[in-house]
C-alpha cells in the first residue's frame, strides 16, 4: 500500500506545475519530491495504528476574510481528531481520519522514518473545480518519544505540520483577489 502511495505521489509531483509564489524552503516542490522518494533506516511497524491528536495553531498568514488552511483561529482551545500511521521499513504514511465530530478533508502524508523516531512526512496536492484551481503544499516534521521499554512501542509523538496554499480563481470576482497563497502552522501532540 505505501509503495503504491508513494509511486502516485511522485508522478503527481512530476505532472504538477511549480507553484506560482513557491519560494525555496521546506515547502517547495523540489524539496516535498524528495521527501516523498525517501526511507529511513526504521524497520518493522511499531507505529502503525490510530493516533489520537491535538492540533494547536501557531502562526496563520491567510487574510481574514479567507482563512483557508487556518482551523481553530475562531477556537480558544486546540483541534483534535485522529490520524491512521501506517510505518513499513522506513516509511511512514499518515492519513487523517475524518469523523462526524471532527470532520476533516482525505488527506495523507507520506515521507521517511528514522530508527531514532524522526519522521518527515509530505504533500503536495493539486485541486481543480470549474474556474478554480488550488495547491496544498504540507510537511510535518517531528519525533515518536522513546517507549518506557526497549521492547514497547512509543505511545507519544509530537512535531510541527506547515501548511500553505495557494488559490487561483478563473474569473476575478468582486472583492477577492484572483490568486490568494496562505498558510498555518500548528504544534501537533499524537497519543495511543
Amino acid at each position: 500500500m505505501i509503495g503504491r502511495a508513494r509511486r502516485l505521489a511522485a508522478l503527481l509531483l512530476a505532472a504538477l506545475p511549480a507553484c506560482a509564489e513557491s519560494p525555496a524552503g521546506p515547502l517547495d516542490r523540489e524539496t516535498l519530491l524528495t521527501l516523498l522518494e525517501t526511507h529511513g533506516d526504521a524497520r518493522g511497524r511499531d507505529h502503525s495504528g490510530t493516533w489520537s491528536t491535538q492540533f494547536d495553531l501557531v502562526e496563520c498568514t491567510c487574510p481574514e476574510d479567507f482563512p483557508l488552511v487556518c482551523y481553530g483561529v475562531e477556537l480558544p482551545m486546540p483541534l483534535s481528531g485522529s490520524l491512521q500511521l501506517v510505518q513499513s521499513d522506513g516509511v511512514l504514511l499518515a492519513r487523517a481520519v475524518s469523523s462526524p465530530a471532527a470532520p476533516v478533508a482525505p488527506l495523507e502524508l507520506l515521507g521517511p522514518l528514522q530508527q531514532d523516531g524522526s519522521f518527515s512526512l509530505a504533500l503536495v496536492e493539486l485541486a481543480q473545480t470549474v474556474g478554480v484551481s488550488s495547491w496544498v503544499h504540507a510537511r510535518f516534521d517531528g519525533a515518536f518519544e522513546p517507549a518506557a521499554t526497549a521492547d514497547a512501542p512509543a505511545t507519544h509523538a509530537a512535531g510541527t505540520l506547515e501548511v500553505r496554499t495557494h488559490v487561483h480563481l478563473g474569473v476575478a470576482l468582486e472583492g477577492r483577489h484572483q490568486d490568494t497563497v496562505c498558510g498555518a502552522t500548528y504544534e501537533i501532540v499524537a497519543s495511543r
